[in-house]
C-alpha cells in the first residue's frame, strides 16, 4: 500500500525529532495535531516510518562513535527518554531494532560484502550503511511483511541518501530476503556502486 506523500513528511520532518530546533516548543504539538487529524491506518504508518527513520539516525551516531561505546544501550534509552512524544511502546521498538541492528552489524557487513564485494561496508555512504543494517535485521526478525521492510529501507535512502542509494539498497536487500528464505548468496552478481564513499 503507498504512502501517501503529506504522511510520509509528516514522519520524516516532525514526529520523534532527536533534536528540537531552538525556539520551537510548539513543534511537538503540531506534529501531535497533524497526527491526530490522519485517519488511523494513516496515523499507524507514519508513526512507524517516524520510528525507522529514528532508529536509522541513531544507527548512524552508534557507527560514528563505536570506538569509544562504553554502553550502547543505556545511551540508546537515555537518548529515546529525550523525544518529544515519543511513548513507551515506540521507545521500546526503536531500542530493540537499534541495539539489535547494531548488535549484529558484522553479520550484515559481511552479507552485504558477499553481494557487493567492491563496496563494503567502510566504502558505503555511512547513512546506507545504518539502512541496511536495520533493514536486515528487520528481515532477520520476520515481524514485519518483508516488501514493507524493503521499501521502507528504499524510502530512507532516497531521502537522506545519495542519488544512487535507493538503488543500491534495493538491490542489496533483494538479494539479502532471498538469502534470509533460503535462496543462494554465492550466485548472486555485485551491485553497482551506491554513490559517495564515507571514507
Amino acid at each position: 500500500m503507498s504512502v501517501p506523500s503529506d504522511v510520509r513528511s509528516l514522519a520524516y520532518e516532525h514526529l520523534f525529532a532527536l533534536e528540537t530546533p531552538a525556539g520551537s516548543p510548539d513543534d511537538s504539538l503540531e506534529a501531535a495535531a497533524m497526527l491526530e487529524r490522519l485517519p488511523p491506518d494513516q496515523r499507524l504508518r507514519a508513526i512507524w516510518i517516524a520510528s525507522r527513520r529514528l532508529a536509522v539516525q541513531l544507527l548512524y551516531q552508534l557507527d560514528a562513535q563505536a570506538d569509544a561505546r562504553t554502553d550502547a544501550q543505556q545511551d540508546i534509552l537515555r537518548t529515546l527518554g529525550r523525544v518529544p512524544d515519543l511513548g513507551p511502546i515506540q521507545a521500546q521498538f526503536v531500542a530493540e531494532l537499534v541495539l539489535g541492528a547494531f548488535r549484529e552489524r558484522q553479520q550484515t557487513d559481511a552479507a552485504v560484502r558477499e553481494l557487493a564485494p567492491t563496496w563494503p561496508a567502510h566504502r558505503q555512504p555511512a547513512v546506507d550503511r545504518a539502512i541496511l543494517r536495520l533493514a536486515c535485521y528487520e528481515l532477520r526478525r520476520a515481524d514485519s511483511p518483508p516488501k514493507v521492510v524493503i521499501n521502507e529501507a528504499v524510502e530512507l535512502a532516497k531521502r537522506f541518501s545519495t542519488d544512487k542509494s535507493a538503488t543500491f539498497v534495493n538491490g542489496i536487500l533483494g538479494k539479502i530476503y532471498r538469502t534470509v528464505a533460503g535462496g543462494d548468496v554465492s550466485a548472486a552478481e555485485p551491485e553497482t556502486n551506491p554513490g559517495t564513499t564515507s571514507g
